[in-house]
């Protein structure tokens, strides 16, 4: 009998949590598992029916006491109608849901917490641990366990992984200055804000100098205010591939900057957390304690900044290919969907039922 892994996530709109979800539903497919999403859906649920994994349209991401108890109740007959071996929810507010439908019954579940969250008030009391927790970064494992008071036992660091052999370095390298920044315009704009400014700072230099912003968002539109005239702006792209191989350099955070890496192009960690700079093989290791965020750095995000770190790679284009061939072995080293995957299913291996094994 095949095992059976129900996911569940708040919505499948574009975003980096988002992805993640379709990444690990594939990748757990792939391994011969049968899989299943709930979520409130979204423009990236057309990947998982391409992919001929079913998604369950259930409200995960509302926080109405009427749509909350709908979402257990969904996820409860989920569970008396499929039989999942494993749930396996993802960011608080599915992983409370799938707490309370699992009532009553042995299903393991384990939950991935993919940011910071707030501990104060009410929230203090949407916190569930389930059988394991996964944090996808140190910073987030000692977030849960000194903010939140998760058991520290329960909690490991599995971090996000990119599949490599879809993201991949360009057949040819490309031609000009094309700098990219791919990122969820809501209340990230800092870095897209600060790209704008940098652009206008080296243009001068560089004549050449071109940019490219994509996401789509609630300030979408004082996004596309401040670029007008000087960086293009994108929107949201169901596939950022063909833009982070075009790119001479990525500027960004978190996953957009390892798909970026898997296609051996320099990067420059920059996030509302701050200015990481330009990422190096000395550095790596540091950077990715906060999942690539620039949390933590202790150097403001300006343009006067971002532009310093760019000016760096427009400088030097050999060692900007270097540092890109360095990117792709770090990812395909330690941030691989494979090893990601491998991580994950030693993890429930631990909590199969074993009556059904």
């Amino acid at each position: 009998m095949k095992r059976k892994v129900l996911l569940l996530a708040m919505a499948l709109e574009l975003g980096g949590a988002e992805t993640h979800v379709i990444t690990l539903a594939q990748g757990l497919k792939e391994a011969g598992l049968e899989v299943q999403v709930m979520s409130a859906g979204g423009s990236l649920a057309r990947l998982l029916g391409e992919a001929g994994i079913p998604h369950r349209p259930a409200p995960l991401n509302r926080r109405s006491p009427l749509l909350i108890a709908e979402g257990i109740r969904q996820v409860a007959r989920a569970i008396r109608e499929w039989q999942p071996h494993l749930l396996h929810a993802h960011a608080r507010l599915p992983a409370w849901i799938a707490a309370q439908a699992r009532k009553g019954t042995t299903l393991p579940l384990v939950i991935t917490y993919h940011g910071l969250y707030r501990h104060t008030g009410l929230w203090r009391y949407v916190n569930t641990w389930g059988d394991a927790v996964v944090a996808i970064s140190p910073e987030v494992r000692r977030h849960l366990v000194d903010q939140l008071h998760a058991p520290a036992e329960k909690v490991h660091v599995i971090p996000n992984g990119v599949d490599t052999r879809r993201f991949q370095p360009p057949q040819r390298e490309p031609s000009g200055f094309h700098i990219v920044h791919v990122s969820r315009l809501d209340e990230t704009i800092a870095p897209a804000l600060a790209l704008v400014e940098a652009v206008g700072e080296l243009r001068a230099s560089f004549p050449a100098l071109r940019a490219t912003i994509a996401g789509d968002g609630r300030q979408r539109a004082a996004v596309e205010e401040a670029a007008r005239g000087k960086v293009a702006m994108a929107g949201a792209l169901q596939d950022p591939l063909p833009l982070l191989q075009d790119a001479f350099a990525v500027v960004g955070a978190g996953r957009s900057l390892l798909e970026a890496m898997a296609c051996g192009r320099p990067v420059i960690v920059a996030g509302q957390g701050g200015l990481g700079g330009l990422l190096t093989p000395g550095n790596w290791r540091s950077l990715s304690e906060t999942n690539f965020s620039g949390r933590g750095v202790g150097r403001p995000l300006t343009g006067k900044s971002l532009a310093q770190e760019i000016r760096i790679l427009l400088d030097d284009g050999e060692m900007a290919k270097r540092l890109g061939v360095e990117n792709r072995r770090i990812v395909e080293e330690h941030f691989s969907r494979q090893k990601m995957l491998s991580d994950l299913l030693a993890l429930y291996e631990r909590l199969w039922p074993r009556e059904n094994m």
